[in-house]
């Protein structure tokens, strides 16, 4: 490792340059150009070169101080480069960062970012003799390292030039004293910079008793930050700060009435204190309008056909109309046309009919059946079912009743006006006439020769009455009622 030295040191050494001994070399002169400018290594913990398996590696150890441009900076992890990684050239194989004949001579700087990073400048020959690399612009010079001729890659004990000094020491700018790591001296806060011009002197005074603002520029817009933004004030005499977002809770706490603001800018508007007069007339739109202070429903913006005890239904999402066909006056319901109900319709029914398919009464109406194709089933939906000679593909002269489920509780007559017999069976194969005490298909009626099925003579009539399995003790199918 090799101590930072506080100079420039003697290629190979530690002390500084040697007459007699040292050359001169452009590199010397491109550092003393960057120290002119402000970029310097000030402070390291030392400077080293170690193997890295397959390149050398040079190494800066923390802390790490440095002034870029005249401005302090310091960097609190090691930082280190390889010949594998550098940036500002072609990067070498492992076989050239030692060329076999001759010495080369890379430059090694620093990058000043808050985050630095070190960077390797290959040097070039010219025939036998190195030259030294230009450093990199704005980056601050750490050491020339003597690249001798060899086969290792991983040589760890170059000789080596360095170029950061010892400059952590404190400045006098007049009277004024800076700390080497540009801080000033404690006790000293609040203090102003002022400047004498008399004696070409600056130095920290204590700061005025009054303020003139007039000498400041404008902030140029509302972008106020709410809490890195101060304002100046005095508090019963003494002078103090208060940031923006204080200054805007102790406005909002003063704000009384109808609405107060909380701590943040939160609106509270008080419980029936919005009144009609504090309306515009603008708040009116379809179906709302505005009058007298006061705002009111208007249906005829979205509903057509409005007119007393008429039912409104949806003609869209947001739209109605009101139902010439459909009124309530308040104990009569009128419906002009068909009434669909998909359960039980309950109440007394004095007029009108029903079908058959929805809950079992009577529509007498008849129905005729003459067909060529084959077993004829019937509707269910006519009561009375007039029958002529069938004949077809299937059983000639058969009639099919309706599976009794979808039909609880109906009733059909079956009048035979053939010339021969019919038989009637049931769609499903339900038993006809069925024994309630339980054994189905008995043969109780004189209509009934052959189980589950009534044989009907010519000129005759049956009456038939449908049974589900939920009258108890009753089974499911159909029983003769009448003939």
């Amino acid at each position: 490792m090799v101590a930072n030295q506080g100079k420039i040191t003697t290629m190979g050494g530690t002390t500084g340059l040697v007459d007699q001994t040292d050359k001169m070399h452009t590199g010397l002169l491109k550092v003393l150009e960057a120290y002119g400018k402000g970029d310097i290594c000030i402070s390291h913990a030392g400077f080293t070169l170690t193997g890295a398996g397959t390149y050398t590696q040079y190494n800066l150890a923390q802390p790490i101080k440095f002034r870029t441009q005249g401005q302090y900076k310091t960097h609190t992890s090691n930082i280190s480069i390889t010949y594998d990684t550098t940036t500002t050239t072609a990067k070498p194989t492992a076989a050239q960062t030692q060329h076999p004949n001759y010495t080369r001579y890379d430059l090694v700087s620093m990058v000043p970012t808050d985050t630095p990073t070190l960077v390797i400048t290959l040097g070039t020959l010219s025939g036998a003799n190195g030259l030294v690399p230009d450093l990199p612009a704005g980056n601050i010079p750490i050491a020339l390292i003597e690249v001798t001729a060899g086969t290792d890659p991983d040589k760890t004990d170059y000789n080596l030039q360095l170029y950061t000094l010892d400059l952590n020491t404190d400045v006098y700018l007049g009277t004024l004293k800076v700390d080497g790591d540009q801080t000033v001296g404690a006790g000293q806060d609040g203090h102003v910079l002022t400047y004498t011009h008399s004696n070409g002197k600056a130095a920290l005074a204590a700061p005025a008793s009054g303020l003139d603002i007039d000498g400041y520029s404008a902030l140029g817009g509302t972008g106020l930050n709410q809490t890195q933004d101060h304002f100046v004030f005095s508090d019963n005499g003494t002078e103090k700060k208060i940031s923006f977002s204080n200054l805007e809770d102790a406005i909002f706490g003063n704000v009384s009435g109808d609405a107060t603001v909380a701590a943040g800018g939160g609106l509270t508007i008080a419980a029936n204190a919005v009144e009609g007069s504090m309306l515009n007339s603008n708040t009116a739109g379809s179906g709302l309008d505005y009058g007298s202070n006061q705002l009111s429903v208007d249906v005829s913006d979205f509903m057509t056909n409005g007119s007393n005890n008429r039912i409104v239904t949806a003609t869209g999402a947001d739209a109605m109309n009101a139902e010439a066909n459909a009124t309530f006056d308040g104990s009569t319901l009128a419906i002009t046309g068909a009434i669909t109900a998909t359960t039980t319709i309950t109440g007394a029914t004095t007029t009108g009919t029903t079908s058959l398919v929805t809950n079992g009464l009577l529509q007498q109406q008849p129905e005729a059946l003459d067909v060529s194709t084959g077993v004829l089933a019937m509707t269910g939906t006519k009561s009375i079912v007039y029958a002529f000679d069938i004949s077809g593909a299937g059983p000639p002269n058969q009639i099919e009743l309706p599976n009794p489920t979808a039909n609880p509780n109906a009733v059909f007559t079956i009048r035979n006006f053939g010339s021969n017999p019919i038989t009637i069976v049931v769609a499903g194969g339900a038993p006809i006439d069925p024994n309630p005490n339980g054994s189905g298909g008995a043969t109780h009626h004189a209509l009934v020769s052959t189980q589950n099925q009534i044989d009907l003579p010519v000129g005759q009539h049956v009456t038939v009455h449908a049974v589900d399995d939920s009258v108890t003790p009753l089974q499911l199918g159909y029983y003769i009622i009448g003939n």
